[in-house]
């Protein structure tokens, strides 16, 4: 739940003006099942997308537009995952676009 409400705090905080954003879910190509954000907003270079699961990090954009965060939202999020043996995935995309997914592990059989 928490790194739910951090992804979506995000994406609210770092998106432009009466921007759309999309939450989706599916299965990766080795059964995965993720839950995607994708919103439009202050551009992640694909040079910064690693950065961003560093605490304390936020991109030089976003520190001059807005002057809230500590820049350790997603580093919160990046740890909930992998003690949860999942992975937060960031992929910036053409057209200020930005991705961001929560890919959870295959359950081993016999377990809820």
């Amino acid at each position: 739940e928490q790194a739910i409400n951090n992804l979506l705090d995000n994406a609210a905080k770092y998106s432009y003006e009466r921007t759309t954003v999309r939450i989706s879910g599916g299965t990766t190509g080795t059964g995965r099942f993720y839950l995607s954000v994708l919103n439009k907003g202050i551009p992640i270079e694909e040079n910064e997308a690693a950065h961003c699961k560093e605490r304390g990090w936020r991109g030089e954009v976003a520190r001059m537009v807005t002057g809230e965060g500590g820049g350790i939202g997603l580093w919160i999020v990046d740890n909930i995952m992998k003690a949860h043996e999942g992975e937060l995935a960031i992929y910036p995309q053409k057209g200020n676009l930005t991705e961001v997914r929560l890919v959870f592990p295959v359950s081993k059989r016999g377990e809820d």
